[in-house]
């Protein structure tokens, strides 16, 4: 008996290209421990499980296991009652065998109601020692018994995601579908959208996807002919028109194919001599990416392909195929270096019982490359490749291969034309640590440029009111100006490349009359006015004065702009105390009226901002005649800071400190003085430690007017290691210490002890430089 049957999804196929001659028909010998199964048989099945079913059916795994099945029948067939073990089943598709199936006879357990056969895979040459299989068939829509989206994002043409051939269901017309699908997911979590990679797109089929194929196997006296006993020749075909995008917000390196949808046809059965034997068409499709995918990646194209993968064994695999491709110029978007591939395959396998069989990959790939800078920046290159296989234990020995049919590389079909530069504010190496801008200090302004061709390029920056402000390189990207007015102006950043294009940015930029800062260090305030205790200064009395300012309009401080007050904290009234209005002024002395002052220490930049700071002293009744007032003392390095708008400890940027200060004393001409330094820990001042040479006296002089003059220490500079030896100019923290100025004109007093000590905290960074 012969039987060829066409094979055709609506439409013929070129038949494949011109191989080996197929051998003359050979008539069937069936193998004596063969045994079909009658439709009685049949019918009593109940049960297939295949056992180690994913594991078997990955037919293209050379080392693939074989199937394992437990057959279940109802009992009361004459032809089970029959059956021992090493024979070999074969069934044409019935009702719980969709496939049918060739298996060999392991194991037979009868029970009172049901026998249990155990059985294992068994190839054709086991069922059939000389025989042919060779078939075509014409398929239509109406022979589709399931069409499965394998993933959410896929719909039909009838919008269904699945369809189901079944009684009083209308036939499906079409195999047209949709698809939007994340085929790579860094983090598995749909929500977030940047790390994954997304297809999607239309496909619609022509319905002329086709398979053939020829099977014979002969011997003679025990012996294989035909060279090595075997002919095979299977041929897939697949045409369809599809559009893919491919986009992707990642920058990563990816390999992923991830299928869309699969169509299962009827099975299609063929005797040889009594046996069936089975075929299962099925058709995927798949899309992939792969490469170093970069972020704003659109990869697209339309293309048509109408390609057939044929392979023939005749003492060797041969390749029979055909080809027929054609593309439409494509998009791409990139911004960095990156290659990419996007492909849309139509993947075949027809597979005997179901089980295992021969099968092909056919597809188009569109392949984007890009580098910035390069010219072009991109280009997408198409092509088609395709590659058929089998790997099966089915006739006399094991057939193995993996051919790959076509790579063919159609060349060109889309690529970036030259475009100016991008630029954009920003980006440099160098900060702004004191905001900005403000006039009259130095202000750095960034800008980049990047040029698809040439890669990073230099920023001219201008100014409407200030005109040019200077060139930008490619290394620090920045250029420090100093504005010398206040108000808005628009800056612009130009960049132009070799072709002469050019591009611009603007950003406005507010330079600013930033209020100027300031601190009183002396006097020192007094303790809550409303309380009892606070300690009052007896009028009369001489008091330091000492303020710290932050002026950012000017480049040099200027202590004319300041200007001291005292006032009664309460009336507001002049109390007659001896206070010269200029800034520059180093103390004070209190008139005899006792009473609450409010001193107050104002500062005035150019452009008339100003800042008002005060402290409030108690004074108390004049000293008994012939007091001998205690000595006044100040530190005038190192002195606070301001840090975010407030003062703070000095930050001094070397190991070797030097300590500056000046004394005054009313009535005695020669004062004592010492230095000495303590290190802070744990938040709290330790042992104080002299400082070497940083002890002596001075001596007060007078005018010939009579007027006492402040007099000046000599600056002292002390290495920190000698005092403590654990100072280091990079410990990875902040080390705080506290310096002392220790003064004494010699005199004792329980209400006003001696010396007289100030004090000023400072640290050292965590590295200096």
């Amino acid at each position: 008996m012969r039987k060829r049957i066409a094979l055709v999804l609506v439409g013929i196929l070129a038949a494949c290209g011109r191989g080996p001659q197929e051998p003359a028909f050979v008539e069937p010998k069936i193998a004596p421990q063969t045994r079909v199964l009658n439709a009685e048989t049949r019918n009593a099945l109940e049960g297939l499980v295949i056992n180690n079913l994913n594991e078997c059916l990955e037919y293209t795994n050379p080392s693939r296991p074989l199937c394992q099945a437990t057959l279940t029948f109802k009992k009361g067939s004459p032809q089970l009652e029959a059956l021992e073990v090493g024979q070999i089943l074969a069934s044409e598709p019935g009702p719980n065998a969709p496939y049918g199936f060739l298996f060999k006879v392991k194991q037979i357990s009868a029970g009172s109601e049901q026998v249990v056969v155990e059985a294992e895979e068994a190839g054709l040459a086991e069922a059939i020692t000389e025989g042919e299989a060779s078939f075509q068939k014409n398929l239509s829509a109406e022979d589709l018994v399931q069409a499965e989206g394998l993933s959410p994002g896929v719909r039909f043409a009838n919008g269904q995601a699945r369809f189901q051939a079944q009684p009083g269901v209308k036939p499906m017309s079409v195999l047209d579908f949709t698809f939007n699908e994340i085929i790579y997911d860094e983090d598995g979590n749909h929500s977030t959208t940047l790390d994954q990679v997304r297809a999607q797109g239309k496909v619609f089929f022509d319905l002329q996807s086709g398979f053939s194929a020829s099977i014979t196997w002969k011997r003679k006296l025990g012996i294989p002919v035909y060279p090595n006993g075997v002919y095979f020749k299977a041929a897939f075909g697949v045409k369809h028109n599809a559009e893919v995008k491919i986009f992707s917000n990642l920058g990563k390196s990816i390999k992923k194919e991830y299928e869309l949808t699969r169509y299962t046809f009827k099975p299609i059965t063929v005797m040889v001599g009594p046996v069936p034997v089975v075929f299962v068409p099925n058709l995927y499709i798949t899309v992939s990416a792969e490469g170093t995918v970069s972020a704003n990646l659109v990869l697209g194209a339309k293309e048509e392909l109408n390609a057939q993968a044929c392979l023939e064994y005749k003492g060797g695999f041969k390749n029979c195929s055909s080809l027929g491709k054609k593309f439409e110029a494509g998009i791409a978007q990139a911004n960095s270096t990156l290659t990419a591939t996007a492909s849309m395959n139509g993947k075949v396998d027809v597979l005997l019982y179901g089980l295992v069989g021969p099968y092909a990959k056919l597809g188009a790939y569109l392949e984007l490359t890009a580098k910035v800078p390069g010219n072009p920046v991109w280009k997408l290159d198409a092509g088609v490749k395709g590659s058929i296989g089998i790997h099966a234990d089915l006739w006399l020995f094991r057939l193995d291969t993996d051919l790959e049919i076509f790579n063919e590389k159609l060349g060109t079909i889309a690529q970036a034309q030259p475009g100016p530069p991008s630029v954009v504010f920003g980006g440099g190496t160098f900060v702004n640590f004191e905001g900005g801008p403000f006039v009259n200090r130095p202000y750095y302004i960034c800008a980049t440029a990047m040029d698809p061709q040439d890669g990073p390029l230099e920023v001219q920056l201008s100014s409407n009111l200030d005109g040019s402000l200077g060139t930008a390189p490619t290394s620090s990207k920045c250029v420090p100006y100093i504005f010398t007015s206040s108000g808005p102006r628009t800056i612009t950043a130009r960049a132009t490349n070799f072709l002469n294009l050019s591009a611009t940015a603007t950003t406005t930029l507010t330079v600013q009359d930033v209020p100027p800062l300031a601190h009183i260090i002396q006097p020192l305030p007094s303790l809550n006015p409303t309380l009892p205790q606070a300690k009052a200064e007896p009028a009369g009395r001489y008091l330091f004065l000492q303020a710290v300012w932050e002026d950012k309009t000017l480049s040099v401080s200027d202590c004319t702009r300041g200007e001291w007050r005292s006032r009664n904290s309460d009336t507001n009234a002049d109390m007659g105390d001896e206070l010269p209005s200029i800034g520059c002024a180093t103390r004070m002395r209190l008139s005899n009226d006792p009473g609450w002052r409010r001193i107050t220490f104002k500062y005035t930049n150019p452009q008339g901002v100003s800042v008002e700071k005060f402290v409030l002293v108690n004074v108390g009744e004049p000293d008994p005649p012939r007091t001998n007032q205690p000595p006044l003392a100040k530190i005038t390095r190192p002195v606070p800071i301001f840090a975010q708008g407030k003062a703070a400890n000095p930050t001094v940027d070397s190991t070797n400190i030097v300590l500056e200060g000046k004394v005054f004393d009313a009535d005695t001409d020669t004062l004592t003085y010492a230095w000495y330094i303590a290190e802070v820990v744990g938040g709290y001042p330790g042992p104080k430690k002299a400082v070497p040479g940083g002890s002596g006296s001075v001596n007060i002089t007078t005018t010939s007017s009579g007027l006492r003059l402040n007099a000046t220490l000599p600056s002292v500079t002390i290495p920190l290691a000698t005092l403590f030896p654990s100072v280091s100019t990079c410990p990875g923290y902040k080390q705080q210490f506290v310096a002392y100025l220790e003064v004494s004109d010699g005199g004792t007093s329980s209400t006003w002890p001696r010396p007289v000590t100030m004090s000023q905290r400072f640290e050292l960074p965590v590295c200096i430089k």
